[in-house]
């Protein structure tokens, strides 16, 4: 038999290290749902953290979307981390009176809170002396949640900057860390170290039911690709999504330079207006439109435009730069224009 624990502790490093995700002594928020992928993380980083001296806690949001399987859930995890004596976070949530009031989906509605929770109680240890820098937010996605969020931002129309899917790392709104340590490993090595492991991990019947899009290409398309077309699918689809992430952390950095070099001025909103960029037309046109239209997008980003700007707004944007009237004019969204 097949020994799960030493080869997925050596994989689970591996990405640590490449990825500069986590170091010792820090304190790591662990996103725990009671799911197989969750659960592996959380006995994986358990295992690991007396030698990495780390300081372990857990969240857990019951969505209240599933009453009677979701009391289940958070039983489960209080259970486990009483087990293995780790402080859990509970956060229970509407998420449908959520989605109905921030006009969202149930699904939407979900993600938002947890990743509240997990700001929430990260904040609560930085204001117990933490420092930021010290602390990790630990979430369970892995290979194929990679796979199906590329696939998912393909049949969406994506750009290229889209096809990057889950960042191993990236700061959240309060400027806390987010790290995805097993963001390498594939569902089925999960499940097979879930299982050799003893630990029962909970199974949320609704993700084999095909309600929502990312669950007809789980359980409809990839499948099918693997049958009809290309049975390393997964694999593929994370080798684009590492190679796009490269491509658009490179071109970031010199429209960032670029932007740098362009502006003109920059000015604060007040309480009646909007904040004002203006970039020299003259430093624009020395530009290749790809690093172009990234300037354009850290100059909205800037004056508060949050939306990713689509392929229709880039070209009207370009209209304007590239029209000869001093009135052309073009509007992005509410109260932002070119």
């Amino acid at each position: 038999m097949v020994n799960y624990w030493p080869t997925m502790k050596k994989k689970i490093l591996q990405t640590i290290k490449k990825r500069d995700m986590l170091k010792k002594g820090m304190h790591v928020i662990i996103g725990l749902s009671g799911g197989p992928d969750s659960v592996c993380l959380f006995d994986v980083l358990g295992e690991m953290a007396q030698e990495m001296d780390w300081q372990l806690s857990a969240v857990h949001v019951n969505h209240g979307l599933r009453p009677v399987a979701a009391d289940e859930d958070q039983r489960y995890v209080e259970e486990l981390c009483a087990t293995k004596k780790v402080p859990c976070h509970i956060y229970e949530v509407d998420c449908t009176a959520m989605a109905r009031e921030l006009s969202m989906t149930s699904e939407e509605a979900g993600r938002k809170a947890r990743y509240d929770a997990f700001s929430r109680t990260a904040e609560k240890l930085h204001g117990q002396g933490v420092a930021k820098e010290d602390i990790a937010i630990a979430l369970a996605h892995n290979a194929n949640d990679q796979a199906e969020t590329v696939m998912f931002r393909i049949l969406r129309g994506t750009g290229t900057d889209g096809l990057y899917g889950i960042p191993y790392t990236r700061l959240d709104e309060k400027g806390f860390r987010i790290v995805r340590p097993i963001l390498d490993i594939d569902r089925e090595d999960i499940e097979k170290y879930c299982l050799q492991r003893n630990l029962d991990p909970r199974i949320d019947h609704t993700n084999a039911q095909n309600i929502y899009t990312r669950n007809k290409i789980r359980n409809m398309l990839i499948p099918y690709i693997q049958e009809n077309f290309n049975e390393n699918i997964i694999e593929a689809l994370n080798r684009l999504g590492k190679v796009a992430a490269e491509d658009r952390d490179f071109m970031r950095g010199e429209a960032l330079k670029a932007y740098e070099k362009a502006l003109l001025v920059e000015e604060s909103g007040d309480d009646t207006a909007e904040g004002k960029i203006t970039l020299r037309t003259e430093s624009l046109r020395q530009l290749h439109r790809a690093v172009r239209i990234r300037v354009y997008t850290i100059a909205l980003n800037r004056v508060g435009m949050v939306q990713n700007m689509t392929y229709a707004q880039a070209d009207g944007v370009e209209a304007v730069f590239m029209s000869e009237s001093p009135s052309a004019m073009y509007d992005l969204a509410e109260n932002i224009r070119c």
